[in-house]
């Protein structure tokens, strides 16, 4: 694209823009607010063009420790639940949507059946009858989940919940996906089918690619520095003074534990942490 047709979007978008303006452009140094889906007709050497700001029907949401598709029509919004718990939803005025939960301080493996008993207990008392039922699905980012999905059924309607957690140490995800009265809500069916099937999980060698997985300039950092005497260094499983004097080559990856995860394993030793070392199998 020329600069003059540069500076004709510039000055053309300038004096035509009006209301929502939600987005900018920048050329060069100058910005100017712009709104979506508005068309800008520009002369370039006697020649028309129309310029659009558009957005993509699908968008991304995406956190450290997963994300999802949804549609540019929806929202996402996000509340701090407790400490520690951290919730993005997506719902539609039926109430057929989704929720994903982010747990910081403990792992929610176990929350499946308390979730869905939370969810459905009103329904149950006015009259629904539940059947359950468990499934397996592979999520884009390689991990096996099972689904524990409830079916509620009344004078005809159907509402359908699915729960599921994915958990290691003392973090994770909870999901939970609602459809109610799925023979007409065919917004809120497709919202959360577009969550399940582009839903991926960032575990923690994702969100701390220095410690977990080698990473060399780590481990040279890591072998330069003092650490104290009461740290343990853990190789292939066994406990060594001579951990960090391992010819980099050898390793495969490296992975640290502190508070409770270490002292789960380690005893009392681990209570100052642990540095796991693995090498590579020869």
């Amino acid at each position: 694209m020329t600069k003059n047709l540069l500076l004709a979007i510039f000055w053309i978008v300038a004096m035509q823009v009006h209301a929502q303006e939600n987005f900018t452009i920048r050329i060069n140094e100058q910005e100017i607010d712009v709104a979506l889906d508005s068309t800008y007709p520009v002369e370039i050497e006697g020649k028309t063009f129309y310029i659009t700001v558009m957005q993509k029907d699908t968008l991304v949401y995406e956190t450290d420790y997963f994300s999802f598709k949804y549609l540019k029509d929806n929202n996402v919004s996000e509340i701090e639940v407790e400490e520690g718990i951290n919730q993005a939803m997506l719902m539609n005025a039926e109430g057929s949507g989704f929720f994903v939960q982010t747990y910081t301080m403990f792992n929610p493996k176990f929350m499946e059946e308390m979730m869905l008993h939370e969810l459905t207990k009103e329904s149950l008392s006015y009259g629904y009858q539940m059947e359950k039922e468990h499934y397996t699905r592979q999520l884009i980012s390689g991990e096996e989940i099972n689904i524990l999905r409830a079916t509620l059924t009344y004078r005809g309607e159907e509402n359908i919940y699915e729960v599921t957690t994915i958990g290691e140490k003392d973090e994770g995800i909870l999901i939970v996906s609602v459809i109610m009265n799925n023979q007409w809500d065919m917004k809120g069916k497709k919202a959360v089918s577009l969550m399940w099937n582009t839903l991926s999980y960032r575990d923690d060698r994702h969100r701390n690619p220095e410690v977990n997985g080698f990473d060399s300039a780590f481990y040279k950092n890591l072998s330069s520095t003092e650490l104290p005497d009461d740290i343990l260094i853990v190789v292939d499983g066994v406990p060594t003074k001579d951990g960090l004097n391992i010819d980099p080559a050898r390793i495969e990856s490296i992975s640290i534990l502190k508070d409770e995860s270490a002292t789960e394993i380690y005893g009392e030793r681990g209570k100052n942490g642990v540095i796991l070392i693995e090498l590579k199998k020869e």
